[in-house]
């Protein structure tokens, strides 16, 4: 008899067919609002992650360079919300 769980074989599923890093991708882009505050999350039209960069849209310039000013800590504050190492830069349109 196996002795294998359901979270188990879910966690294989996942290893097996590579989707690690699209699930920590998903969950820094949930995590966006818990980052930078509802003002901040009120004024970004799109978040995306590619290539192991974050893209943001914003609809304020104001935003973007208060958001420029405070980068690498905010890269730090994403990784650590999605509990991995899933961006190195911020690309803020």
């Amino acid at each position: 008899m196996s002795t294998t769980s359901i979270s188990d074989l879910i966690k294989q599923y996942i290893s097996d067919n590579n989707l690690e890093y699209g699930i920590v991708s998903a969950r820094l882009v949930n995590s966006w609002e818990t980052a930078v505050g509802k003002m901040i999350a009120n004024s970004t039209k799109d978040l995306y992650v590619h290539k192991r960069k974050l893209y943001v849209t914003l609809s304020s310039s104001i935003v973007r360079h208060e958001l420029m000013m405070i980068k690498s800590g905010l890269i730090s504050r994403l990784n650590e919300l999605a509990q991995a190492n899933v961006i190195d830069d911020i690309v803020f349109r």
